[in-house]
């Protein structure tokens, strides 16, 4: 974790600096390296926490000392991408770069860590060290103990939060009218619930279904609510922009 913090770290420096610049190579090398680092913490630096997690409740010895770097990690990788996005923005970068495939990554890429840091916490908060068992035992009942909260966390809090995500896209989406983050978040959406109705439904208490349904339920609502709010803004703003563009043509 301290490893991949300083790297991260070093990187993050560099595309910094370098995304001042206004030569195109220069540039193009700070983009390309923005998305290896958050590649290799989306594959590598993220799981960390949770290998440690492990270690940890099988053997209440070994304290989470690199728990806390993560929170750097992740700090950093959310940076990069700031500066990755003011890097696009600019206009100059064309390498490996199309605007609607880097919209649903990045969407793709924020869905994954925010349900990567709540699976986290939540284990944190459901799983606590096994004690007072054998030594052969305690990694059996803290495997067993892990993948129940696991599971727990999976089937209720995953579509909650995949709703909370898509309402935010779905906001973003309208007010700066963006259509792919739109459907992004309505793709989010319908994902959401068939996992919540072919899957999460199942083996779950009765607490946890009714608590999933109605904070999912209330997400809905605003959404559709908001949607109709705004439909006719954005309507309205996309027959002015036609008619100027006629009546440009027209002169």
């Amino acid at each position: 974790m301290l490893i991949g913090a300083y790297h991260l770290a070093y990187c993050t420096a560099v595309i910094y600096f370098l995304s001042k610049s206004q030569g195109k190579f220069t540039l193009s090398f700070a983009y390309l390296l923005g998305l290896v680092n958050i590649v290799l913490y989306l594959t590598h630096y993220g799981l960390l926490p949770f290998t440690e997690l492990k270690e940890h409740l099988s053997n209440a010895d070994i304290v989470l000392t690199g728990f806390g770097f993560h929170y750097l990690l992740l700090g950093l990788v959310i940076y990069t991408g700031v500066l990755i996005s003011n890097i696009l923005k600019r206009g100059i970068v064309d390498i490996l770069y199309n605007k609607n495939i880097v919209l649903w990554l990045a969407c793709g890429a924020i869905t994954y860590i925010a349900s990567a840091e709540l699976l986290l916490h939540g284990l944190l908060l459901m799983t606590h060290p096994v004690t007072g068992l054998p030594v052969e035992d305690a990694p059996v009942q803290a495997y067993l103990m892990y993948e129940s909260a696991t599971r727990h966390i999976l089937k209720v809090g995953f579509p909650v939060l995949w709703g909370l995500v898509a309402a935010v896209f779905l906001t973003i989406g309208i007010k700066r009218q963006i259509k792919n983050l739109r459907v992004a978040s309505l793709v989010l959406l319908a994902v959401t619930l068939i996992k919540l109705f072919s899957y999460d439904i199942q083996d779950v208490s009765k607490a946890g279904k009714i608590i999933a349904f109605i904070i999912l339920g209330i997400v809905l609502l605003v959404m559709s609510f908001m949607y109709q709010k705004i439909k006719a803004t954005i309507l309205y703003n996309e027959t002015g922009a036609n008619e100027k563009k006629e009546n440009n043509e027209n002169n």
